[in-house]
């Protein structure tokens, strides 16, 4: 009983504790701007959004890390640019930045979690069902 009862006080010291925020180091020029919370909501319909995810999401929104690399295994990943959070009904700050296959979408918009995760594309049949994507692996998604 005592072991029960200092876990479950361990645990609520672990909640109230606050959570610590990794600078990932994105470049300021390829952040996407703010989070919009109306797309956040709609893909809480379907997926659960932790709010720490969201917190640490903020600070790196569609930006292109410096530090950009990490260990599977015993292999080395990239992390070409985070994803973002916004859709094509999102109040987009600054000038449109033109994707590079679609001129007159903004490339914040392509590389939306809404758009991998709802698009109609080979992408999301295949891959999202149980999974939310954050960031894009290939360096090839890197403009900046």
């Amino acid at each position: 009983m005592k072991d029960a009862q200092s876990h479950l006080s361990l645990h609520r010291t672990m909640q109230s504790k606050p959570s610590i925020i990794r600078d990932l180091q994105c470049k300021a020029h390829t952040l996407a701007g703010p989070i919009d919370n109306r797309v956040i909501e709609y893909i809480r319909e379907s997926y659960p959004l932790d709010d720490y995810f969201l917190e640490q999401f903020a600070t790196c929104h569609g930006g292109v890390p410096t530090i950009d690399t990490f260990m599977v295994g015993d292999k080395t990943a990239s992390i070409g640019r985070f994803l973002t959070l916004i859709d094509n009904k999102s109040i987009l700050k600054g000038p449109i930045r033109p994707h590079f296959e679609a001129g007159d979408v903004d490339e914040r918009i392509m590389m939306g979690i809404p758009y991998l995760l709802y698009g109609e594309h080979p992408t999301a049949y295949g891959l999202f069902e149980h999974l939310v994507p954050f960031a894009a692996l290939e360096d090839e998604m890197r403009r900046e």
